[in-house]
């Protein structure tokens, strides 16, 4: 338990924390659930390192009381309905908002990135990440991946990993499948199936102007591989943004 990120997990629904504390167990990440009432009680003794908030009435406060309580404040990523009081939570000291619904696998990507971007300048990195991650959903979607299928939550983080580590794709089997499998609770077969299912279904039923735009002279040759089509949107936006990022493991990304 010292060496790992400490994680601290409050939402009203039990279940829902519980599954969240499981899927950053499974990424590497030393996780405790609450309720949103034990967060404060929580987080003294615990120290952690991040706070995941199901934001709501007096959220406000309590992220401030987060930031108070010791002298290497959390990072806070705080979960909201609405993004209506996005602002009001930044304001309190939130590094992050994320509006649901967003999955367990979901959170600990953005946790990572989170991560990631406070290891250089906080307010250019950060704004990087978030502009990476949402270009990445808008050529995934924009292919004509469904959002509601696993294959497009796989492919989204396989592409981040990639992009802060290239190469991770020279190794698609032994270090990418079981590094997206391990993020997202599943098994690395999984994640092959699923990743394939969901190129296959855009191939299918996409748009062929789009498929010409991301992948040129590829598209004439058929239906890329799993490889082919993460390394190329990874490679796209790797250029375009001169992402340096590199991690291994979770541990590396200790922020304190």
């Amino acid at each position: 338990m010292e060496n790992l990120v400490k994680v601290l997990i409050a939402d009203d629904s039990r279940v829902t924390a519980a599954d969240c504390a499981t899927a950053f167990r499974q990424a590497g990440f030393y996780a405790v659930a609450v309720g949103c009432d034990e967060v404060l009680s929580t987080a003294l003794p615990m120290r952690p390192q991040i706070v995941i908030l199901s934001s709501g009435t007096g959220s406000g406060r309590t992220i401030r009381a987060l930031k108070s309580i010791t002298d290497s404040p959390p990072l806070i990523i705080a979960v909201t309905d609405s993004r209506t009081y996005e602002h009001t939570y930044i304001n309190a000291g939130a590094d992050r908002c994320i509006a649901r619904p967003v999955s367990p696998s979901e959170l600990v990507t953005a946790t990572l990135a989170l991560m990631l971007a406070k290891r250089e300048k906080p307010c250019e990195s950060e704004h990087r990440m978030r502009g990476i991650e949402q270009e990445i959903t808008d050529i995934i979607r924009r292919i004509g991946i469904p959002a509601h299928i696993k294959g497009y939550h796989y492919i989204r983080t396989a592409i981040m990993l990639v992009i802060n580590d290239r190469e991770m794709i020279s190794s698609i089997t032994g270090r990418l499948y079981p590094t997206v499998a391990q993020l997202c609770g599943t098994t690395a077969s999984r994640v092959e199936r699923a990743i394939r299912h969901a190129i296959g279904l855009a191939w299918d039923n996409g748009e062929s102007m789009e498929w010409r735009e991301y992948f040129g002279s590829l598209y004439t040759r058929g239906k890329p591989t799993n490889s082919e089509f993460i390394a190329v949107i990874a490679e796209r936006l790797r250029v375009e943004h001169s992402a340096s990022f590199h991690y291994d493991t979770v541990e590396q990304l200790t922020l304190f």
